[in-house]
């Protein structure tokens, strides 16, 4: 499991991986959010990278089993 502090969606954007990158997190893939989280249109790893911007001092945590 690895854990960021992301300042801004660009950093998000490069935690899960750009389009070219084949360790890239695929779109469909789900998210959990934490109880408090106020981001209701977030349920798939694409609804994160589209967010118009990231919530100042969430942590993005990523956990990939093989």
């Amino acid at each position: 499991m690895t854990t960021y502090v992301p300042e801004d969606m660009l950093e998000v954007r490069l935690c899960l991986g750009r389009s070219n990158d084949l360790s890239r997190i695929a779109d469909s893939i789900p998210v959990t959010l934490s109880h408090g989280v106020q981001l209701p249109t977030v349920r798939t790893v694409g609804d994160l990278r589209n967010l118009p911007a990231w919530p100042r001092g969430h942590r993005l945590v990523i956990e990939r089993y093989p």
